[in-house]
């Protein structure tokens, strides 16, 4: 419980108030009236009209302008006197990220201060005067701490959660500062203590064991990501309502029916007892996974594999990978666990041996079946499901009818990257779920923005189809299909222009004399991929 001294320090500390004795402090903080914000509630929304300046104790609140959140107050911080001084309309919305208490300071005694006390009226002309000075801007604060809660919303055993918590608690200390609760504190600090905790650590773990109770609900509410834990065989799913959340599974059996109630931002497969998979999950969580974005670009992408190949060998922990037609060919051959060698078998044995897109027909759909690329799908992956891997992967295709790309990250790999690899003019569209599916590549070759929004750690993209570049004096004509590819890239790859700076690193690969269909050369473009790999090596040192 805060007391009047406590309320008077923290005036004391806020640069509006700073200069005041403290008998105007106390008369500041018995004029104020306490407010309590829960986490997610709307404190006023922009256009409101500016009555009231609030003085953050404790918690966490976002400012947010037509919906974009410029600015994070925590305690000890003083909002909306702008407004109050002006009589005019609030101009951003404030919200509580966190259960908030605040002191608010109503205009009937703002105003009385001002013409009772000369001293309050010159401390506030004083500050805002030095905020011009300053040139003062509302800009984002970067967010000092990251809560994360992992909750259940089954009746699991409670050992299962707590020991899952001990494990993640170790592996997310190898990365940032990180406090653990799991609620045993009185209800009423909760709050204070989250407050201080976030204060003094990069990472607050907030577990509840029990998938019901007041300490449940206050977790939920105060999280930044949840993390739902549940045995997905152990019970029929649960409908839950926590946006963004992130669905740790126990198991594979029954996953799909789990993924649709609660339709997670992400979804991680764990085993309590791996070592790996719990590292993994940490890296995750905390935005340290590293992502491999792949370029589509026919018989191009093999430079992938040499990439692949060199950020293995140097000790890369790749935790997610996605990527456009053959580049999502090739993130699927990471995503379902082969190594290197592996990759450079099958890739030879089926894309160089047996020629799959050479089943050549005369017909207005395109210049080739397709039928012999999906047997070499199905040859490969089987009936392997995307969610029901470790490393998280997604493929891009286009709606041709709805002009917008959609992103495929459930179902059969078969599936998702056979819709991905289908260049028009080449292979035919292809109709699934009402959408008419063509090749990724006409809208996002490069799908960094993809992976970026997802927030989980640095991404390195690989692009094998850059603009191309013709060797001086070389007048050589490309071939037909050459022609359509680089013509159906160019926009995409001019509009890729701002996500190409979401990547950490771009490697570009030198191939502009290899052709699309150029298979037979795959040695020559797996040692290009890994020359432009090993280049790139000594700006990757952070993240190897």
């Amino acid at each position: 419980m805060k007391s009047m001294d406590d309320d008077v320090a923290l005036l004391g500390g806020v640069p509006l108030f700073g200069a005041l004795p403290v008998d105007l402090l106390t008369q500041v903080a018995q004029a104020a009236e306490t407010v309590a914000v829960g986490a997610g509630e709307l404190l006023f929304r922009q256009g409101d009209r500016g009555e009231t300046l609030y003085i953050v104790r404790s918690g966490r609140l976002e400012v947010l302008v037509d919906d974009e959140i410029v600015r994070v107050h925590g305690r000890g911080e003083a909002f909306g006197e702008l407004a109050l001084l002006s009589g005019g309309v609030r101009t951003a919305s404030v919200r509580a990220r966190r259960d908030s208490d605040l002191l608010a300071l109503h205009r009937a005694e703002f105003d009385r201060l001002l013409d009772t006390e000369p001293a309050f009226s010159r401390a506030l002309i004083h500050e805002l005067g030095a905020r011009l000075r300053r040139g003062d801007v509302p800009v984002a604060r970067p967010q000092s701490s990251t809560v994360l809660s992992l909750l259940t919303v089954q009746e699991l055993p409670e050992s299962v959660v707590l020991g899952l918590a001990d494990r993640l608690t170790v592996e997310l200390a190898r990365h940032a500062t990180v406090a653990r609760v799991d609620g045993g504190e009185p209800r009423e600090s909760w709050g204070e203590r989250l407050d201080a905790l976030e204060a003094a650590h990069e990472v607050v773990l907030l577990v509840a064991a029990r998938r019901a109770g007041p300490w449940w609900e206050f977790c939920a509410r105060q999280t930044d990501r949840a993390l739902v834990v549940v045995d997905p065989a152990a019970s029929d799913p649960v409908p839950t309502t926590l946006p963004g959340a992130h669905l740790v599974a126990l198991g594979t059996a029954g996953l799909a029916g789990w993924l649709d109630a609660i339709e997670p931002a992400a979804h991680h497969l764990v085993d309590p007892a791996s070592h790996s998979d719990i590292a993994r999950l940490a890296r995750r969580v905390s935005g340290r996974a590293l992502g491999l974005v792949l370029s589509g670009g026919g018989a191009r992408g093999l430079a992938h594999l040499g990439v692949i190949d060199v950020l293995l060998r140097a000790g890369a922990r790749i935790d997610r990978v996605g990527g456009t037609s053959m580049g999502a060919l090739m993130a699927g051959l990471v995503a379902v666990g082969l190594d290197i060698d592996e990759m450079l078998r099958v890739v030879r044995h089926e894309l160089v041996e047996r020629k799959p897109f050479s089943d050549y027909t005369v017909s207005r759909y395109g210049l080739i079946r397709a039928k012999r690329g999906a047997a070499m799908l199905e040859r490969v992956f089987g009936d392997l499901a995307i969610e029901a891997q470790r490393r998280s992967f997604f493929a891009v295709s286009v709606d041709l009818v709805g002009a917008e790309v959609v992103v495929h990250r459930r179902g059969r790999f078969v599936d998702a990257i056979g819709l991905s690899v289908r260049l028009p003019g080449v292979a035919p569209p292809a109709w699934v779920d009402g959408r008419l599916h063509i090749d990724g590549g006409v809208l996002d070759n490069l799908p960094i923005g993809v992976m970026a929004s997802d927030g989980e750690g640095p991404v390195v993209a690989v692009d094998v189809m850059r603009p191309f570049q013709p060797v001086p004096g070389d007048e050589t004509v490309p071939t037909a299909v050459d022609t359509i590819a680089r013509a159906m890239v160019l926009a995409s790859w001019q509009r890729a222009a701002s996500g190409r700076l979401l990547a950490h690193t771009l490697i570009t690969p030198g191939l502009d004399t290899m052709g699309m269909f150029d298979f037979r050369r795959m040695g020559e473009i797996v040692d290009a991929g890994r020359r432009s790999a090993e280049s790139a090596l000594p700006g990757l040192a952070g993240l190897l």
